[in-house]
């Protein structure tokens, strides 16, 4: 059971991670599912060879109540209805009856309280057929249940396990709880692994979202930082690791986003910082430091980075180079005409580059 259920979880981990990786292209998540996959695997495996390899469950102890004849004969052999309280090993009792011919000579041996062997045909049903033997050829627990009477317990305070008949329904197995139906299994395992993948999913609801939201739109490039519509989500996310807007560039690729900024608030050294994966994060002392901070730095808090996006598609329109490579670069003017930050886009194809400058009310500066 418990290794059924994890098995579920670890579909929905895989599940998850394959939409995360897909999505963000991060490579967490291409773990993730390679993990859940591995782990699924693992665990059906030993569940199956748990299933096939589990204690003997068809020998069982057991003790006879009540013996009753059919009434059917035949040859000297007379049909008995058994009576019997079974006690299989590791398991709950039950009484249960069963049907039995027996020669009439031996039907001495059919009485109430004495102790016998049987053999169940499945743990999961009460049925149960007699097996013939003598007391020198007893197991060790029929022979302590011979010995010692509470061994087995009393039928008194053991629950009934039959199988529907003609005139009465079946009863349930003692011990355990009823099975759910073959719906309701497949519904309660859909439930396991949607929650589980849904879980994993977690750190990457963000970029679904947008992923969702573009396709939605029908705009397939919606989520690429240089053409697409959610630049601005992507520099909130860095500001909030460098605890403010102040930056010194801002550099768009198609799947991520490089920028400058002081180390923390106020400093005077400066560190790169990646947004990749739908997450942002400090990746450490920008290579080359600034010698004049101040000339370089602007406030990107009132700047509507949605700009970029728009200000590229203009670039591409008028340059109309066939399947060209665009990054964008925001900082103050390079060209020290103004000091308002600009948006800088290069372009490149195979037969052709050029590049343009706009400010942020989408104004051309200049081309080449």
């Amino acid at each position: 059971m418990i290794l059924s259920i994890l098995a579920k979880v670890a579909a929905g981990v895989f599940i998850g991670g394959v939409v995360g990786s897909i999505v963000t292209g991060d490579w967490i998540y291409i773990l993730v599912w390679s993990t859940g996959v591995s782990a699924f695997f693992i665990l059906a495996l030993f569940g199956g060879v748990r299933r096939t390899t589990m204690p003997d469950h068809g020998r069982a102890i057991a003790r006879i109540e009540t013996v009753s004849r059919t009434g059917r004969e035949l040859d000297g052999v007379q049909e008995l209805s058994v009576r019997l309280t079974v006690a299989p090993e590791g398991e709950d009792a039950y009484q249960t009856t069963t049907i039995v011919e027996v020669p009439s000579d031996d039907m001495r041996l059919f009485t109430s309280g004495a102790i016998i062997e049987v053999r169940r045909l499945s743990p999961h049903r009460p049925d149960v057929t007699i097996i013939p033997s003598d007391p020198a050829s007893m197991s060790q627990r029929a022979r302590r249940a011979h010995n010692d009477p509470s061994f087995i317990p009393a039928a008194s305070s053991v629950p009934t396990w039959e199988r529907a008949t003609e005139s009465t329904p079946a009863t349930p197995r003692p011990g355990t709880r009823r099975r759910l139906g073959a719906g309701a299994q497949a519904a309660v395992s859909l439930v396991i692994i949607t929650v589980a993948a849904v879980v994993t999913t977690v750190p990457a609801w963000g970029s679904i979202s947008r992923a969702a939201q573009s396709l939605a739109a029908g705009e397939w490039d919606g989520t690429s930082l240089v053409t697409g519509r959610f630049q601005q989500d992507a520099v909130d996310a860095v500001a909030d690791v460098v605890g403010g807007y102040e930056f010194t560039s801002v550099v768009f690729y198609d799947t991520y986003l490089i920028v400058d900024a002081p180390t923390t608030p106020g400093a005077s050294t400066t560190d790169t910082y990646l947004y990749r994966y739908g997450r942002a994060w400090r990746d450490g002392p920008e290579l080359i430091q600034p010698t004049d901070l101040s000339a370089e730095l602007f406030d990107a808090s009132d700047l509507d980075f949605a700009q970029v996006g728009a200000a590229v598609d203009l670039a591409l329109s008028d340059a109309a180079i066939d399947d060209a490579e665009a990054h964008a670069y925001v900082s103050r003017d390079p060209a020290g005409r103004s000091a308002e930050p600009v948006i800088s886009i290069s372009l490149s194809g195979d037969y052709a580059d050029a590049s343009y400058v706009y400010d942020f009310d989408l104004t051309l500066l200049r081309s080449s």
